[in-house]
């Protein structure tokens, strides 16, 4: 399926340190360990009386913080985003605050570039970012309030070439999310990239096409193991290039045999990758497992022109698509009661709210859709295969919220 939205819709653990209540959020600073190295990160919780389905964020390229945050100051941002000079993106710590709103937690951690800057650069890798995320996930899955059912991996950029791998790595993901992920190999997208700014900002083909082909010659060689291992490439040295090329020319196959539903989230105004790409993962993976979305004037930060604030619509569209999943996402029960009633029926039951219902589904105990309600009145008629059965019952609320809960209509 694909969409297009405009502006106008729409982580072996070590120890636990706090609680800190800010705002609508629960949080908690963590630390874990990956590889040797102690890694550190925030869980943020809508609350901590339930179990929560959660979204385990990963970085794009460069040392981020776990806010990936982003200052756009100098170099080319005056060219390139000339309506947010001057502000400071936050755009992971935004979308948790947003995803926790709509009762998710969600965790996002500083990558390892950023707190151990004593790695040697010419041994690390992607693989590294790789096992930092396998790391995250076996730490959070045993949490007591995270639904071990329901481990979302969403990737930024780089990190939306990685999640498969993670996935692949780690029987406990559930879906996988891409925003402004790459398709094409990162070689000919880094290429594309110096060579457009040359084209946009400076208005020299000239230069910018030589320097093209001077990429292309450097990384052909990165490619066929020709080139100096000791030698910076383009800032970073060949072993690193060579492991995130491997990573992005089998990005289509890692999501494949990952065999995980998943999201992929694209803006149409981003310069870093062109909304081409999510075509091309459309084109290539088909869409019997795979929702395409693409949002009209959205940049690769998330962000409007001119807003520094992640996008609302995209947090939107990620709390839609995983209401609307198979369940069970986990058996979250924390509001159910205060606000459903269940009527038994001769055969089924009714369920009734005071609040606005936008659709209700019935799952078996495999996990299997066997009824869906998108109208008053939410009456819900079983065969007599389902009587005497355990049930899940989902509702989605027009505001967004979802509730679940067990069932079994009893019958003698």
């Amino acid at each position: 399926m694909s969409l297009s939205l405009s502006k106008s819709h729409w982580l072996l653990s070590i120890l636990i340190l706090s609680f800190i209540q800010i705002n609508a959020q629960i949080t908690e600073e963590v630390k874990f360990r990956s590889t040797g190295l102690t890694m550190n990160g925030t869980l943020s919780l809508p609350d901590t009386n339930h179990r929560f389905p959660l979204i385990i964020l990963v970085h794009g390229s460069g040392p981020s913080d776990r806010n990936q945050t982003a200052q756009f100051v100098g170099g080319n941002y005056a060219c390139l985003y000339p309506d947010l000079v001057g502000s400071t993106l936050r755009n992971f710590q935004d979308l948790s605050i947003q995803m926790n709103l709509r009762n998710y937690a969600v965790f996002r951690y500083d990558k390892r570039t950023f707190t151990h800057q004593f790695l040697n650069p010419t041994t690390i890798d992607v693989g590294d970012f790789v096992q930092d995320g396998v790391a995250a996930v076996e730490h959070l899955k045993d949490h007591r309030f995270i639904d071990s059912n329901c481990i979302i991996l969403l990737g930024h950029s780089q990190g939306a070439s990685l999640i498969p791998e993670i996935a692949m790595q780690s029987s406990h993901v559930s879906h996988l999310i891409s925003l402004a992920g790459l398709c094409t190999p990162i070689d000919s997208i880094y290429t594309y990239q110096v060579q457009e700014i040359f084209y946009r900002c400076e208005q020299d083909t000239i230069t910018a096409d030589s320097l093209a082909d001077l990429l292309y010659v450097g990384f052909d060689s990165i490619r066929t193991g020709t080139y100096p291992e000791d030698k910076v490439f383009e800032n970073a040295y060949p072993h690193f290039w060579k492991s995130w090329i491997d990573n992005t020319d089998s990005v289509v196959s890692n999501y494949r045999n990952s065999e995980l539903p998943a999201l992929f989230l694209q803006g149409s105004n981003d310069f870093n990758v062109p909304k081409e790409e999510m075509f091309k993962f459309e084109q290539k993976l088909g869409n019997s497992n795979y929702t395409y979305v693409l949002f009209d004037s959205v940049n690769h930060y998330g962000t409007y022109y001119g807003e520094p604030n992640f996008q609302t619509s995209i947090s939107d569209t990620i709390a839609a698509w995983l209401n609307k999943q198979p369940s069970p996402l986990g058996i979250n029960e924390s509001n159910f009661g205060s606000k459903i009633s269940i009527i038994a029926t001769n055969g089924g039951f009714i369920l009734e709210s005071n609040e606005a219902i936008q659709e209700a589904r019935i799952f078996n105990a495999a996990g299997q859709l066997i009824k869906e309600v998108n109208h008053s009145p939410f009456d819900v008629k079983l065969n007599s295969s389902q009587v005497n059965q355990p049930l899940i019952i989902e509702v989605s609320f027009v505001n967004g919220e979802l509730v679940r809960t067990k069932y079994k209509l009893n019958v003698f």
